[in-house]
């Protein structure tokens, strides 16, 4: 993996992130990959170690310059900090299967250990997490979106309880959550313009 610098419009010379692949050691990296992915933890971090980190679902960049993506299949995954270090993470989320910047946050959807639904709100400077949305909520979430004007999350999902896809959202202020309505079906995309 490498990085495109943006001063110079060109692509870095030495490798991001590298690893042994096929036996092939790159040698100039600024992260190696077999480091972080060494014992036990090719087990806990498979999604990255899998691939060396290529495989990743989009990239979340904060409003101070980090980078986040998530490893895995689209059935969800390992949150890395691809940028400006090479870190994983250690959040109540640990199958995330949606995550959104807001500001310097994460929000990030999936399962915890327990396999229950919830959704929280990570800071990334302090590693401090909030949860948003408990298992008690027992909703799956498919899409969040973080409206920066009203400082509020917005989601959808299927709540299990009574098998309803919902909209709803979060006030990051106050964190009261509302269930502003029911559909039928799964959106297969939300945006929302604020």
């Amino acid at each position: 993996m490498k990085r495109f610098l943006t001063t110079s419009n060109q692509m870095d010379d030495r490798y991001w992130i590298t690893g042994n692949i096929n036996g092939m050691i790159g040698s100039d990296a600024y992260f190696n990959a077999d480091d972080s992915c060494a014992g036990t933890n090719l087990q806990t971090r498979y999604a990255f170690c899998g691939n060396y980190g290529t495989q990743l679902n989009g990239l979340i960049t904060t409003s101070d310059g980090k980078a986040f993506g998530l490893n895995g299949g689209g059935q969800g995954g390992l949150l890395t900090q691809y940028y400006p270090t090479l870190t994983f993470p250690q959040t109540t989320v640990t199958n995330v299967t949606v995550a959104q910047g807001a500001t310097t946050n994460l929000v990030l959807a999936g399962t915890d250990a327990s396999s229950q639904n919830i959704m929280t709100l990570y800071n990334t400077s302090t590693g401090a997490e909030t949860q948003l949305l408990g298992a008690e909520n027992s909703i799956e979430i498919y899409h969040v979106n973080y409206v920066a004007n009203g400082n509020k999350v917005l989601f959808d999902g299927l709540r299990f309880s009574d098998n309803k896809y919902v909209l709803g959202q979060v006030d990051l202020s106050t964190r009261q959550v509302s269930v502003t309505s029911t559909i039928a079906t799964k959106w297969s995309d939300f945006q929302t313009f604020g």
